[in-house]
């Protein structure tokens, strides 16, 4: 049986997730603000770099999969707050826990994007592929100030995509044997896409 690590493990899809994980025998290390084993904001810098502590600590440096489920939705009442769980948790969790993936001889990793990614007009693609490529923390002044939370939603989950469209290939996941995906979810819950997997 295998460890993994589940973000959003306390409710949604994460919870679900976490209890098929368990019911087929595999170890699970759940992170959330509550009712999980690792109860953090990773909304926030220290509460991501406490996470990925503390599981790294518990699983041994060994890994055979990251769900990176948690996030926020588009009915926040400020878009300022949609990058940081939904696409800086995700990707830091992952880059982290690529060595420990690797270890394990055959890791997966896999984020939560959203078919509203590719849907929801408005979007500057091109921003979006330099917030894909920078990593950053915080979704753009004026992202923040023209946007209303859907648009703010879906430029981070489209940031989220990129991202890993563009990390999967490279040599510290590809050639390592590690896969790395994206799913893009419906809002009632089934996925509607998935970013192939690749080996090099």
């Amino acid at each position: 049986m295998g460890t993994f690590v589940v973000t959003g493990s306390a409710s949604g899809i994460g919870a679900v997730s976490a209890a098929m994980l368990s019911e087929a025998g595999h170890r699970v290390i759940g992170v959330d603000l509550h009712d999980a084993e690792i109860e953090v904001d990773l909304g926030t810098v220290p509460g991501r770099e406490h996470a990925v502590r503390r599981a790294l600590e518990i699983c041994g440096g060994t890994l055979d999969g990251v769900a990176s489920v948690a996030g926020v939705g588009p009915h926040l009442r400020s878009p300022a707050r949609s990058c940081p769980s939904t696409t800086s948790a995700p990707s830091a969790f992952s880059t982290v826990c690529a060595r420990p993936l690797a270890s394990s001889g055959a890791g997966h990793a896999v984020a939560i994007s959203s078919n509203s990614a590719s849907t929801v007009p408005l979007i500057d693609e091109e921003r979006v592929r330099e917030l894909a490529r920078t990593a950053q923390e915080a979704l753009p002044a004026e992202i923040v100030e023209m946007a209303p939370s859907i648009i703010a939603y879906a430029t981070s989950k489209l940031t989220l995509a990129q991202w890993v469209r563009a990390t999967a290939v490279t040599p510290r996941w590809a050639r390592e044997g590690v896969v790395l995906n994206a799913i893009a979810m419906r809002p009632d819950g089934y996925p509607t896409a998935m970013s192939m997997p690749v080996r090099v």
